[in-house]
């Protein structure tokens, strides 16, 4: 076992080449993003604002999380070749990015206009597109594939109209509730994707008869 450094704070996110990503202890206490390779512990620093914390690292080394403004608003990020970049929104005023894959392309979580809901997204070449959401306000990306495909979570009302989550897959034309890829009586409600591979398999977890218990899917 590795101790990364006194200053680390969460370990989030690591690669094929060991890097590693998350968010370290600054010295005025507050947290900024970080990467971790080769015995050295780098600050990726923020967007402006005193805190930062990674999320995801590719193959390539390029790491996504999300970052406070000058302006006291979180963006998503990707830190790239030495810079920080910002990822924008899907008009409001917040973004979150989660993970990134071979490609460079990235999913999290963006605001829409006015605030009212937050929609996952997928950001390639420069460009936020709304993956959407079911029939509530919020959904979000947590992972993505080489091919792509993103996974997540997204509410919905249910029949005495509370909001709860739904794991979801977006490929193609929007949100797809995984629970309707299995059996309508097996017991299980989907509540969250965490994880994709390039086979296509999803982990998360679920209420399986009253307890949470994590579950392996191969929605083919």
């Amino acid at each position: 076992m590795t101790d990364l450094g006194a200053a680390t704070y969460f370990a989030n996110a690591i690669n094929d080449s060991r890097q590693v990503a998350g968010a370290l202890i600054t010295p005025t206490n507050s947290a900024h993003a970080f990467l971790y390779q080769n015995g050295n512990l780098q600050d990726l620093g923020a967007l402006g604002g005193e805190y930062s914390a990674a999320y995801g690292i590719n193959n390539i080394g390029q790491v996504v999380g999300y970052a406070y403004t000058t302006t006291g608003v979180f963006r998503g990020f990707l830190y790239d070749k030495g810079a920080m970049t910002e990822l924008g929104t899907l008009g409001g005023d917040y973004s979150r990015a989660n993970a990134i894959n071979d490609s460079g392309q990235i999913t999290g979580q963006a605001y829409i206009s006015g605030n009212g809901g937050a929609h996952a997204f997928l950001y390639d070449n420069g460009q936020m597109t709304d993956l959407g959401v079911l029939s509530g306000s919020y959904s979000e990306g947590d992972a993505i594939n080489n091919a792509g495909v993103v996974v997540g979570q997204a509410s919905i009302r249910n029949n005495t109209g509370y909001l709860i989550y739904h794991a979801v897959i977006f490929r193609g034309s929007g949100a797809k509730d995984l629970n309707n890829l299995i059996p309508a009586r097996s017991g299980w409600v989907l509540t969250q994707a965490t994880g994709i591979n390039d086979a296509g398999e999803i982990v998360g977890y679920g209420i399986f008869q009253g307890q949470t218990h994590a579950f392996l899917l191969n929605p083919r």
